[in-house]
């Protein structure tokens, strides 16, 4: 289970799990439910380092569940 994303300066990222593994990457693609963007709970919740932009997270709040309803950050 991916617990963090990490984005460097140089443009490469590191995603950790929840069992401490990590893998680098030149991109990463996040295709989660909302509910795990959202963090309505704290143990799915997954977290990006440095934390999305603040216009970010707040779209990601107002956003519902649906069946429609896609998120696309391009870092």
């Amino acid at each position: 289970i991916v617990r963090t994303v990490t984005r460097h300066k140089d443009g490469t990222a590191t995603v950790t799990t929840t069992d401490g593994s990590e893998w680098h990457a030149d991109c990463v693609i996040v295709t989660v439910p909302l509910s795990v963007l959202q963090c309505k709970h704290e143990s799915t919740g997954m977290y990006f380092v440095p934390p999305l932009s603040q216009e970010k997270q707040e779209a990601i709040q107002r956003l519902a569940m649906g069946s429609e309803n896609k998120v696309v950050m391009r870092f």
